[in-house]
């Protein structure tokens, strides 16, 4: 195995690749999209790479890879820039709230959040420089610079203009902005904007400065230089730069079909080479260069001046975009799929994927499907995995149809023209291909249901043997965004009208999908509680089963439950608002969650919910009255406040959280329940428990509300409590707090009606 992808796949092992022996309890994980290598910077031992805006580096001479992220050193999420400045070796991380990271070459870093907390309007940082040991961040308002040698922001140059670009040459300020280049000496007061002088009308988006020069881009025009009496910048033969860097004493300057090298301002090659590179920087004799997709790969200059690869792009295996619309787990394997049912303008690219055994599996290039299908491939809302065949899935579209998966590569599309899926807009040539399809999901006879939006028959059938068959309903006839399909326990289908006509579907199809006769129905659009409140939400969201039966729905006017679903046709029925008391000594209460917007609802083995909303994420016990968690960005590693879906693994617990800028997970202490405890081998890790462990023992493999107690050699009562579904944890320590002695110790469990026990030992070494 090449020993570039031999590195990153031991890193990768490492980082994300636990296996339930090492999961770390209430420990949080992020997945980060690796792919799409846009921009880089060298130092002379070490490469950093900006990935679909997450960072990586890589050391050539140990052919090292190490993968950033918010629960790995960096303070936030999605980088807008990085610069290394080489006479201090610190990289600057620049992110979109304006968040600053300086992260040292020991792998430590320092956090600089003063200019993401400033009171004002416009943060929006446009460029940054490093020069000297200064970095110069280019703002909506002007200049701030920052010290890296102290870490510090030192000054905050206020110019009331856009600024693009900014550096420091011959102890002056130059600072490129909208209405031109301005400069400012440094030997005078330059937070007076007054003694800042505009030197040229020119335009602008980069400045450097390179053997003894100070050179602009323009990258719709050419690059310039300032002029020997530093009062004008001239045009130099290199057009349509858009690419221009300062990297390990070389200046780079390309466009797609041109690289032009600079050993000195007088001295460059000439390269006349087509090419689709984002970035380009040098050490050591290599060329790094960003290309996309594709990795970051080094070249070498040959003897024909041509610039070749050498070695294998690094790519690191991840998912291949930060886009997660819809996830949910079938048996270990995690499915996701990145899209929008928003039909204003929303456009993700196709994004197909799947989890398993701590590797991701990045479906057929997009591209390659558009040109394929000959329409574009784009907002994939929903994916179901065949049971016969792991490799066989379906893939639902806002707009272009119904796509066939074999191995990740398309076997098919479903479109107007092929198949029995209607058209949005049938009549309109231009538009026949908007084919509005969603909630893909298979039953328990192996046959595909999933939705054609907007048309007048909303439900599709594709059977085990293949044949269609579609159940037509007045009712839905026309309607445009119903979202997801779910089958209950006595295999009644339910499906969620978004919005346009927001609410609840029940269909009882008595198991005759081909007779009707014999169904019944009903759609719901508003929602009455049991205290005869009346709601009309604008968008139902989600629905999800409970281990009890009962339909938790979340909308955007907070979370409901349908207790008794055979009641749901009755004209008495109504939904249930929890009410948590609120213990002040009163005998009031509070409905949980009114008035906030509930995305997505999961249910783990011990029947609590995790809720997905707006403000973040919640854990509340199985009957609601507890909130046990909530999480934000504020207080844990959660990378956005907006989550758009909640799958759990049944078999270790572990919660994935799809989120609108990329996956996060955490290792929850609650599995899937085993059927009995002679047959699950239940098992304590980590054990031996090591001197330098400090976290929680997980004991895995129980039945529901199992008893659980753990005692010394001699007996002694050590703890004891309840599994949540089939995990019960303990933290090493006795009921006064003490971490306990080396030893054996005896874990015991009884299931719920104390028929049948385990014991398994752990090892303590202290």
């Amino acid at each position: 195995m090449n020993r570039i992808l031999f590195h990153f796949f031991l890193i990768i092992g490492c980082l994300h690749l636990l296996p339930v022996a090492a999961q770390k309890m209430y420990q949080w994980e992020i997945y980060p999209s690796y792919h799409n290598s846009q921009k880089n910077v060298s130092s002379k031992g070490k490469v950093y790479s900006l990935c679909n805006n997450d960072l990586i580096s890589y050391q050539p001479a140990d052919q090292e890879l190490y993968l950033y992220d918010k629960t790995n050193l960096l303070n936030e999420f999605q980088i807008s820039f990085i610069k290394y400045n080489e006479e201090v070796k610190k990289l600057i991380i620049v992110y979109s709230d304006g968040n600053i990271d300086i992260l040292r070459d020991d792998e430590t870093v320092i956090n600089i959040p003063q200019y993401k907390d400033k009171n004002i309007n416009n943060k929006d940082i446009n460029g940054v420089n490093v020069v000297g040991k200064y970095a110069l961040l280019s703002t909506g308002f002007g200049v701030v610079m920052l010290d890296l040698e102290q870490e510090i922001i030192t000054n905050t140059y206020t110019l009331d203009v856009k600024t693009n670009a900014a550096t420091i040459y011959k102890n002056s300020i130059y600072a490129a902005t909208s209405s031109g280049v301005y400069r400012g000496d440094r030997t005078q007061n330059l937070l007076d904007k007054s003694n800042w002088k505009k030197l040229v009308s020119h335009y602008l988006t980069e400045l450097l400065v390179f053997d003894g020069n100070l050179y602009g881009n323009n990258t719709s025009a050419s690059l310039f230089r300032l002029n020997a009496a530093g009062n004008d910048f001239i045009a130099t033969d290199e057009k349509k730069v858009n690419i221009f860097q300062v990297s390990n004493g070389v200046m780079i300057a390309a466009n797609s079909s041109n690289i032009y090298i600079f050993q000195k301002a007088n001295q460059r090659t000439a390269i006349a080479q087509s090419n689709s590179f984002t970035d380009i920087s040098y050490s050591n004799g290599t060329y790094w260069m960003s290309m996309g997709y594709a990795g970051l790969q080094p070249y070498k200059l040959s003897s024909q001046n041509k610039l070749e690869a050498i070695g294998e792009a690094i790519v690191p295996n991840s998912p291949v975009r930060n886009y997660f619309n819809f996830i949910n787990y079938t048996g270990s394997r995690l499915l996701a799929v990145g899209g929008s049912l928003n039909y204003n303008g929303v456009k993700y690219d196709g994004t197909v994927m799947y989890y398993d055994d701590g590797k991701w599996t990045n479906f057929q290039d997009g591209n390659e499907i558009a040109t394929a299908t000959k329409v574009p491939y784009i907002n994939t809302v929903n994916m179901a995995q065949d049971p016969r065949d792991p490799n066989h899935h379906f893939v639902t579209s806002a707009r272009m149809g119904l796509y066939e998966f074999q191995n990740g590569q398309l076997l098919k599309h479903y479109s107007c023209d092929n198949s029995r899926l209607v058209s949005i807009n049938p009549n309109d040539v231009l538009k026949r291909q908007y084919v509005s399809t969603a909630g893909a999901i298979y039953d328990r006879d192996n046959n595909l249901w999933f939705i054609n939006n907007q048309v007048d028959t909303i439900i599709n059938i594709i059977k085990a043997d293949g044949s269609w068959v579609k159940i037509y309903d007045e009712k839905l006839k026309g309607l445009p965004t119903f979202d997801f399909i779910m089958f209950d326990q006595k295999n009644r289908v339910w499906i969620n009208s978004r919005r346009y006509q927001p609410g609840m579907y029940m269909l009882d199809y008595n198991g005759t999908m081909s007779d009707d006769s014999d169904d019944q129905s009903i759609f719901r659009s508003s929602i009455t509680n049991q205290d005869g409140t009346t709601y009309t939400p604008d968008v139902f969201y989600c629905m999800t089963e409970d281990k009890n039966g009962e339909i938790w729905v979340g909308t955007n006017l907070g979370l409901f439950v349908i207790s008794n679903p055979d009641e749901f046709m009755s004209n008495s029925f109504h939904y249930t608002q929890i009410k948590v008391p609120r213990n002040d000594g009163t005998n009031y209460a509070d409905y949980l969650l009114n008035n906030t917007s509930v995305t997505c609802i999961a249910v783990d083995g011990a029947n609590r919910k995790w809720i997905g909303t707006t403000s973040g994420v919640y854990l509340v016990s199985a009957d609601g009255l507890e909130t046990i968690y909530h999480f934000t960005v504020d207080n844990s590693p959660l990378i956005s406040n907006n989550i758009n879906s909640i799958a759990i693994d049944p078999a270790t617990g572990r919660v994935m959280i799809a989120t609108d800028k990329g996956l996060v997970a955490y290792n929850n202490d609650a599995s899937e329940p085993e059927e009995s405890l002679e047959k699950s081998g239940v098992l304590a890790y980590p054990n031996p428990v090591k001197p330098d462990y400090n976290g929680y023992i997980t004991i895995k493999g129980l039945t529901a509300n199992s008893s659980v107690k753990i005692t010394s050699s001699n007996g002694q009562l050590i703890t004891s409590g309840t599994s949540n579904g089939g995990i019960f944890t303990w933290n090493g320590r006795n009921k006064q707090g003490k971490r306990v002695a080396s030893g054996v110790y005896s874990v015991m469990a009884t299931d719920e009606e104390g028929k049948e026990s385990v014991v398994t030992k752990i090892i303590m070494i202290r």
